[in-house]
C-alpha cells in the first residue's frame, strides 16, 4: 500500500482449533502500515487494542518465509519486511495470523 491510498478495512477472525470461527472486530491499516481498530465484538476490544499496539509499535515485521531452493530439508527462514516494504499490507496480516492467530479479510 502506498502513503496516498485511502486505509484498507479488513475483519478481524479469531483462529480455534476447527479453524477461524466468526469475526471478532474490524481494523484498517494506513499509512506507513498504521493500525486502526474500527470496531470490536463484546469482550475483544481490551485485546485487539493490544495486539494493534504491538503491531504498530514495530519498525519491522519477521515473517515466515519459503526457504531457498538449496536450503537444507525441514530448514525454517524468516523475512524482514519494513515499513517502506511494497508488500507491507500482505505482511502485517502474515504476523497478524502468525503471531496472534488472527487472520484479517479484506471487506
Amino acid at each position: 500500500m502506498s502513503d496516498s491510498q485511502a486505509p484498507e478495512a479488513f475483519a478481524i477472525y479469531q483462529g480455534s482449533a476447527n479453524g477461524f470461527g466468526p469475526p471478532v472486530g474490524k481494523l484498517a491499516i494506513g499509512e506507513r502500515g498504521r493500525i486502526d481498530l474500527l470496531e470490536a465484538a463484546d469482550g475483544f476490544e481490551p485485546a485487539l487494542r493490544r495486539v494493534i499496539a504491538a503491531v504498530n509499535s514495530l519498525d519491522e515485521l519477521r515473517i515466515k518465509a519459503p526457504p531457498p531452493p538449496d536450503a537444507d530439508p525441514g530448514a525454517l527462514y524468516r523475512r524482514t519486511v519494513t515499513r517502506d516494504d511494497a508488500d507491507l499490507t500482505f505482511a502485517i496480516g502474515a504476523f497478524m495470523e502468525q503471531k496472534y492467530d488472527l487472520r484479517l479479510v479484506g471487506v
